[in-house]
Parts: C-alpha cells; structure tokens; sequence
C-alpha cells in the first residue's frame, strides 16, 4: 500500500516510478491496483514472500516521496496510567522493547489528569500478546492496557449500520424533535416542556428567564447556574465556584447591603434581606459548622425590624422540612434557624433530589415582625392563622374557579393547624383515635395489671415447686393461682364494651 505522500508529491508522479520496476527478475505478478477509501493506492499480488519482495523494491524506488507498507488487519488499543515525567520517545522506546511491531505503528501520546494515555493500532497477532500480558512495563510504572472494541459504521442518513453516508443509497430518515421526538418540528422550535429533571443547562437557565417574565418575577435565588455573568449588575454570586446566585433582572425594586461569602450571597431588596446558600455535600462536618457560622454572624447583624429570607440547598436532611431522614446536618441547621427565630416556610414532602429514594436538601425560612405579632397574639388563634396563612401564600392572581377553591381549603387548613396544632404522635405503630377515653384507658390498665399477677404467680409456683423436695403445700398454691385468675378474668369482662 502506497499512502502519506510528501510535500509536493503527487500519485501520479509516484505510481511513474512504480510501473517503471521490471517484475521478471523478483518473479512477482501484479493481480491488480485500486484506490483505498483512504485515498492511498493498494497493490494485489500473490503471496506473502511475493509481496515482501515487491514492497522492498517499491521502497528503494520511491524512497522518502511516499509511505510503503503492508497492509495487515489491525485493532486499536490503550496504554493508560502512563508516568507523565517519560519523555514522548522514551514512551516509545519501551514499547518498541515490549515488541518490535511497536516501532511501525502510528502512536498518539495525550495527557490524561495527571497521567499519560497511548493510542496506537496493531496488528493482530500482537494482539493477543498484549491481551494476555494485560500490562505493559514503562519505566518503573506498570501500565494497564485496554483493547478497544470496533465500532460498526454509521450511516447518519439513513442510521443504517455497515456503511457511509457517502456510500448511502437509501432515503433520508426524517429529523426528529431531540426534546419531545415529534416529526413535525426541531428541537429550536419545540415548546413542549423538557422530560426529566432540568438540569444546570442554558435550556434550563432559559427557561427559569422565560418564566420570570410570563409570571412577573422580579428576583429569582438560583442554586446551581449554567451560567453567571460578573460583568452584569443583575447577577449577584458568591465569590468561590459560582454555585449559587440572586438574578434580578427587573428594575423595579431597590437594591442594597450586598453581602457576599464563599457559600451564600445575601442583598436586600425592597427592604428584605435575601439569602442565597449553597454547601457541598462531599465536605465534612466541620466545613458545615464553619459556614453555620458565618451565616448566623451576618443575619445576626441584621435589625430585627428587618424581614429575612434564607433559601438555598444546604444538603441537609430533617423532618422539620419534610424529609423522612434525619442527619447531623439537618440538626445544626434547625437549631440554627430555631436560635435566629427563623420560621421554615417548605410545603408538602415532595423530593428536591430525586435520586435513589429521593430527600428533601432545599429549605427556605422566614422571619417576619408581622409573623412575630401574629404568634403572639393568642386571643384570636384562628383569625391569627388566616393572617398567617394569606401572608405566607402572598397576594396571588385568581385564573378560575377550581384554583381559587384549593387555595380557600390550603389557608383554612393552615389556619387551623396554626390555632389546633396536631397532636403529636409518640408511638407510631400506635396512632391515637378519637374513640379513646380515660376510663378505657383505666380499664386496660387494671387488664394489664392482672394479666402480669397471673404470669408471675405461674413462674413463682413452677419456680417453687421445683426447689422445695418437702413441705410443698399444693393447695394453697392452686388456691392462689385461682385467685389471680378469677381477677384476671374479671378486668378482662369490664374492659369489654357492651354489644
């Protein structure tokens, strides 16, 4: 095979030379020459001493005007973990001294996080070697080996296998939408909602724009951002990785007391001071008291006569937000919230991190004087919780009937849960009932009470009976053993409830 042409060299010029070669003398016949999908020249000939022969003699005549080599079937493979400190061509000498076949192959060196990685093709029959030797030594480092696995062709016109568009003879196969697979349209033109979980993606971050402008959002607290522009003055970021922002976009409200830290952001707007949190869940347990901290040190400076609102994922789980999983983190952060008279304002228990079982890691919290005046005022508990429930909701527009109607039914439960909190269960396997009284729960006493005399007289009597060899009375035993099981008998019939 005749390939890699130097510059200024043309095929012509170079087959010239080839078909000058007398083929009587090396005995060689010539079956044919085609073009390679490549575009080099592949010359057919008959057997493998015929063709070493030839190729040595094309490659006295060509000599550096073009490549000359021997086709052979070839498979690609890795080198990985190679030492970054190895120079390229001591890479290479240790591989040639693995195999020669090493020293004809093209090889690609490429860094790899700290490391090195090899690609090369070789030929099959180093193959298995390399296979079975699993790794190959380079310097002082072993390094793994991986076979790579052919991948068929793909057709991105018809996305038949086997095959090249360019070679393709069937007709195209239609352009589906990418987000909701309609024939009909793209995906630039899709306004079918995402499928899944939206993702910190420029779709996503596009959206979260698009909405705020449909809903009339002034501020939005982003965990998370695809994309956070400093130069803007309607973006607010922390000043570590960008993981958390403030977007306001709108210039109707006012702006002031910019605190920024490495794991929240805080401004006030419109006289309330917004914060923004993020901490990572792969850093340990002090990291968190630390950023607990700061946060209490900067609410802390913050007048009580002024509104505060935390939000953001602190990656902490507690029942007092609605999670069903309890950790040392979800701990520190409702004692932190219950020491700064912060108020947690999560609704429902539905998961903000999906993965496996799902947990609940976003929390937003409160704290309002209109709220403290409310929860002190205890002379009208239930126009409290009204109060209460609107403030919380805010001022919403009505879109119909049945909206309007929920919200009237989520306020009012509020409101009653406000002034009739819900008696807490100790037990859960033993939910309270609304049947149950406190001469039942007298009367099941004194049955329990009688079912244990009964038990411990039958283990006192065996216990008794088997230490004592004389003078055991049985009479009075049985009479005592009667006696806790007639009062037994009898609690039991008077916790019954009459038919």
């Amino acid at each position: 095979m005749i390939d890699q042409l130097a510059e200024g060299e043309t095929y012509a010029s170079v087959m010239k030379r080839v078909t000058a070669i007398d083929l009587n003398p090396l005995g060689v016949t010539v079956k044919g020459a085609k073009r390679s999908k490549a575009g080099g020249i592949i010359i057919e000939v008959d057997g493998k001493d015929d063709a070493d022969r030839l190729t040595e003699e094309i490659r006295e005549v060509v000599g550096a005007a073009a490549a000359v080599r021997r086709p052979t079937r070839s498979t690609p493979i890795l080198i990985l973990d190679v030492p970054n400190w190895i120079e390229e061509a001591e890479v290479i000498s240790h591989l040639v001294n693995f195999d020669s076949s090493f020293g004809d192959c093209q090889i690609r060196i490429s860094d790899n996080q700290g490391s090195r990685t090899v690609f090369c093709r070789i030929p099959m029959k180093i193959a298995s070697k390399v296979t079975d030797a699993g790794r190959i030594r380079i310097g002082w480092a072993m390094c793994r080996v991986k076979l790579l696995e052919r991948k068929d062709k793909v057709s991105y016109k018809c996305q038949g296998t086997g095959h090249v568009a360019a070679a393709c003879n069937s007709e195209a196969k239609p352009k589906a939408c990418f987000t909701c697979k309609s024939l009909e349209h793209l995906a630039r033109k899709c306004v079918a909602p995402p499928r899944g979980k939206i993702k910190p993606t420029r779709m996503a971050q596009d959206l979260l724009d698009q909405y705020m402008v449909e809903r009339k959002v002034d501020v939005a607290l982003i965990s998370d951002p695809y994309r956070v522009d400093g130069s803007s003055s309607v973006w607010y970021a922390d000043n570590g990785l960008k993981r958390l922002a403030i977007y306001i976009p709108g210039g109707c409200v006012t702006i002031g007391n910019v605190v920024c830290d490495v794991e929240f952001m805080a401004v006030r707007v419109n006289g309330v001071q917004v914060y923004s949190c993020y901490s990572s869940p792969n850093r340990p347990l002090d990291h968190f008291h630390n950023f607990l901290q700061r946060l209490e040190g900067s609410i802390r400076a913050i007048l009580l006569s002024i509104s505060v609102l935390v939000t953001g994922d602190f990656n902490a789980r507690s029942a007092a937000w609605g999670d069903w999983v309890d950790n040392q983190r979800g701990e520190d952060l409702s004692a932190l919230l219950d020491s700064l008279g912060l108020v947690i304002a999560n609704e429902g228990s539905t998961p903000t991190f999906t993965r496996g079982a799902g947990s609940i890691v976003d929390t937003s919290s409160i704290r309002s004087g209109r709220l403290e005046n409310v929860k002190q005022d205890r002379r009208r508990p239930l126009h409290c919780g009204l109060l209460a429930a609107e403030w919380l909701e805010g001022r919403r527009e009505a879109f119909d009937a049945e909206t309007d109607a929920e919200r009237i039914e989520a306020r009012i439960t509020s409101a009653y849960d406000f002034a009739i909190p819900r008696r807490r269960t100790l037990i859960p396997e033993k939910p309270p009932v609304h049947w149950w009284t406190t001469e039942i729960s007298q009367l099941r006493s004194n049955c329990v009470r009688a079912k244990r005399s009964r038990t411990r007289m039958i283990s006192r009597i065996a216990r008794v009976r088997g230490n004592a060899t004389v003078g055991f009375d049985n009479d009075r035993a049985e009479a005592e053993l009667e006696r806790t099981h007639d009062a037994f008998r009898e609690a039991k019939n008077n916790s019954r409830t009459p038919s």
